[in-house]
């Protein structure tokens, strides 16, 4: 019971914090705030929102109207000279990434690699990759059980070889250099833009990301160039006076489709606009990035929450839902990647406004998030992120969701406060075993598309198409921070058992990876190993168990399909 009052007291902090510090961030860390309020629950209570679940449209007292901002300035101050597998040791200073979990009781391990699991991941890997090359080469992905190719979620462009792109940079960071030979010929004499109509937002995270994912890891330009063709090709399918970017384009004709856009889908623009503007020297594209994010920022509602579906054309919310899980996921997450992308976790860059505008956003909707929809179990304190449905929660947590762990963790470097900086890991810990408690309930021992929950507990779904798993990497993402930050043996211990149970039911066919359609029946799979498997799942899973300076995190961040970008405006000591 302890340990819940301690949870409602940090969130209670941070919320006081953020909201008293409103227009004056730059002066946050240092920060003087009220004291919590009396009235904190007892021993005996829950955190509020498991009682009150409405959220009252019209209540005005209730609700902070003021709505974030971000400025347009751009800070782009040098290119990284960060490449390949290990750490370049001209950095003056080191984000101190474990300083601000010093208070966690549980054994700390010294780090350093597991050679024998990563070797294993790396086994894995080959064993995806040599079933993609084999049966569906050039297409999107492979279906391992039928042998044939795949369009993923591009229905029509079969030859775009998304598999190919996303999984270039992870082929880099395991060493794998005949593979890396192989797929960089394919993009340098078969990659081309078609005539399909393709999803602004999986062609920008994974093939945009994964170009400049190739490029950061290995400066060969062939992969800038077509970062920069395709680039140019996104460029057309932001709407000119809303800055919201239409939902399909066709890469050939430049023709726009679609003006019902989700919250992720435009707000998950930044990281690989600002990078590109990093490496070309042109601030287009970062300039048309934060056009977009400064009105989509405008367009919060009532309460201050962010819903899942905009205009395009209208640049106005279209729905009243909420979800940090499918449609509104990687808005939240790249608010602070932005952040972290122009070296805002380091302490030189702490006064530079710029810089520091992206997190004020994030810390200012987060703390709405965990006043609305984040509830704790009462019998077994699990933390969730609920949805929510014209403005009333539903108790369901995606397995999209599930990153949100590592983001929070990252998010304790730097916050406006101690107590600040204490909840988002106790957040971001609670969020993370959450995940791993709906893996470690299930017969395969991987987890379920939804999680469902009542007030009391984690509750089984009778819903067949919540029990489905198709791969996913977020669980292994969470994983991969909080092990890096913390250094606690359990995350790698439950990476493993990820590894083990994939190896046990996902095997599937002669070479190749299947997701199941039941995680409660390994017996029934779902025959598709999408790109994101070998670009962010393997990926994560092998840096868990490499040394910390395998694309450190104080030097890299990752888009939200796991590709690294090198960290900008990092210190360095004089030559």
């Amino acid at each position: 019971m302890p340990a819940r009052v301690s949870l409602n007291t940090a969130l209670l902090a941070v919320i006081v914090c953020v909201a008293c510090s409103y227009g004056v961030f730059l002066r946050l860390y240092e920060c003087k705030c009220a004291s919590i309020p009396r009235g904190v629950p007892s021993s005996g209570e829950v955190f509020d929102v498991v009682r009150d679940t409405t959220v009252h449209q019209h209540d005005s007292k209730a609700v902070d109207r003021a709505k974030p901002s971000l400025q347009v300035e751009h800070p782009i101050t040098h290119k990284s000279n960060f490449v390949g597998r290990t750490r370049n040791n001209t950095t003056e200073e080191r984000v101190p990434s474990r300083k601000y979990f010093s208070r966690d009781s549980e054994s700390i391990a010294e780090g350093g690699a597991d050679i024998t699991r990563r070797d294993k991941v790396v086994s894995m890997m080959q064993h995806a990759w040599n079933g993609y090359v084999t049966y569906a080469w050039g297409a999107n992905e492979l279906k391992a059980l039928e042998r044939q190719r795949g369009d993923g979620p591009f229905p029509g462009a079969t030859h775009m070889g998304a598999t190919i792109i996303d999984a270039l940079d992870t082929l880099m960071i395991m060493g794998m250099d005949k593979e890396v030979a192989k797929a960089r010929e394919w993009v340098a004499t078969q990659f081309e833009l078609r005539s399909y109509d393709m999803s602004f937002f999986e062609t920008n995270i994974r093939f945009l990301g994964g170009l400049l994912g190739a490029y950061a890891q290995s400066h060969d330009d062939l992969y800038k160039t077509k970062a920069v063709e395709l680039g140019d090709v996104l460029m057309k399918a932001f709407d000119p006076t809303t800055g919201l970017p239409y939902n399909k384009i066709n890469m050939k004709t430049h023709r726009r489709r679609s003006t019902n856009i989700a919250l992720a889908e435009a707000g998950t623009v930044q990281l690989e606009f600002e990078y590109l503007s990093v490496i070309t020297g042109d601030p287009r594209y970062a300039a048309q990035s934060r056009k977009c994010i400064a009105n989509l920022l405008a367009m919060a509602r009532s309460d201050g929450m962010y819903t899942n579906y905009y205009s395009t054309t209208a640049g106005r919310l279209e729905r009243e839902d909420v979800s940090l899980g499918a449609m509104g996921d990687s808005f939240y997450e790249y608010l602070l990647k932005t952040w972290v992308f122009y070296g805002g976790r380091h302490e030189a860059n702490l006064r530079n406004a710029t810089i520091q505008a992206s997190r004020q956003s994030f810390d200012q909707i987060m703390a709405k998030v965990f006043h609305h929809i984040t509830p704790v179990t009462k019998q077994t304190g699990l933390v969730y992120f609920a949805e929510q449905k014209r403005y009333k929660q539903v108790h369901t947590m995606g397995h999209l969701v599930c990153f949100m762990g590592g983001v929070l963790g990252m998010a304790a470097t730097h916050a406006p406060s101690d107590s600040a900086s204490q909840s988002y890991i106790t957040v971001g810990k609670g969020i993370t075993k959450t995940c791993r408690e709906g893996y470690k309930r299930s017969k395969t021992g991987l987890g379920p598309e939804m999680m469902l929950f009542s007030s009391e507990d984690m509750v089984p779904s009778q819903n067949l198409g919540h029990r489905t798993y198709f791969l996913r990497p977020e669980v292994v993402e969470s994983y991969f921070y909080m092990w890096r930050l913390t250094k606690q043996p359990k995350y790698r211990e439950w990476a493993w058992d990820v590894v083990q149970a994939l190896e046990t039911h996902c095997r599937c066919g002669d070479m190749g990876y299947c997701g199941l359609r039941d995680v409660e029946n390994p017996q029934v799979k779902n025959d598709a190993q999408e790109s994101y498997f070998l670009a962010e799942t393997l990926k994560y899973l092998y840096l868990i168990f490499s040394d910390d300076d395998v694309v450190s995190i104080d030097e890299y961040v990752f888009n939200t399909e796991a590709h690294p970008l090198p960290i900008q405006n990092i210190p360095r000591r004089a030559r």
